[in-house]
């Protein structure tokens, strides 16, 4: 069966450039955010990178030592902290691993709060 023209036609993807912050952009150069997506989904997590961006946050594509702040959704802690162990970043004990709450509020405030105990998950 043949398709009509609109029913062929791809959505095309925006170019990566587009989503990566120029320097000046970047307002908090001491955070480093990396979102987690294995609940929150590739679209969401999307979405979450370029508001986080677009308000001058650092968000890394991949989870690595520069990361100051992992951001997790709908995640159980135990099954959490597997996952990072087994990628293990050498400096996993001084990264702050955060509820979405934290992401939320900073993104309401335009700026990183300050860390409360009800953020973490330990």
């Amino acid at each position: 069966v043949p398709c009509s023209y609109f029913a062929c036609v791809r959505k095309r993807s925006r170019p990566a450039e587009g989503d990566v912050p120029r320097p000046e952009d970047v307002k908090f150069e001491d955070v480093r955010l990396y979102l987690v997506e294995r609940k929150m989904g590739r679209s969401r997590r999307s979405f979450l990178t370029r508001l986080a961006r677009s308000k001058g946050f650092i968000v890394e594509d991949v989870l690595s030592d520069e990361v100051t702040h992992v951001v997790s959704e709908d995640s159980h802690a135990s099954s959490l902290w597997k996952w990072l162990k087994e990628r293990s970043p050498k400096n996993l004990q001084n990264v702050n691993v955060l509820d979405i709450s934290w992401f939320t509020d900073s993104m309401r405030e335009g700026r990183p709060v300050v860390v409360e105990t009800r953020h973490l998950i330990q």
